[in-house]
């Protein structure tokens, strides 16, 4: 700072002063971002490590170990999409389908616009028998951005028939 202090620039005069003040007002403004990010970095790569043990115990079948390291995952940086996501397909896999829908449901609040999480979300409903819920979160999806649109598009025809009651094989009261 001294070093600063004592260039003297004839031509700026007052404008250097000015300029050094600035920059000592908002010295802590930079640290404290940086000092955030770091955090959130931290963070994120800590989820990242339990989204790979729970990887590790996914391979060798160790589905409640794979779960509760997703869980932490999540708890840790809610903000790691690829924790959520399997977090629901460990769900999913284990039949626990009202467990996998609440898991996606938490997802949303993180990522509300991702078309995949209300595609899943939906196919958990479907699972459930919650057939109008899967309808309105296929709908969504649709109207996001999707990478996937024609595996969406029979997803949504079928759901439409379901809940007309017109999807073959289905009785009237299998719709909600």
């Amino acid at each position: 700072m001294k070093l600063i202090a004592g260039y003297k620039d004839p031509k700026k005069g007052w404008i250097q002063k000015l300029e050094i003040g600035l920059l000592c007002l908002l010295l802590p403004v930079a640290g404290f971002w940086v000092t955030d990010s770091a955090r959130l970095w931290l963070k994120f790569r800590q989820a990242e490590k339990l989204y790979i043990q729970a990887e590790q115990h996914t391979h060798r079948g160790e589905s409640e170990e794979a779960v509760v390291c997703l869980e932490k995952s999540v708890k840790v940086c809610s903000e790691y999409l690829p924790a959520w996501k399997a977090l629901g397909v460990a769900y999913h896999f284990r039949s626990d389908h009202l467990q996998e829908a609440i898991a996606y449901r938490r997802a949303l609040d993180a990522f509300p616009d991702e078309h995949v999480l209300h595609r899943d979300l939906a196919a958990a409903y479907h699972e459930i028998g919650e057939h109008k819920a899967e309808l309105v979160h296929l709908d969504i999806a649709a109207d996001l951005p999707v990478i996937d649109p024609v595996f969406l598009g029979h997803l949504l025809k079928r759901a439409r028939a379901e809940a007309a009651g017109t999807y073959p094989g289905m009785t009237r009261s299998a719709t909600n």
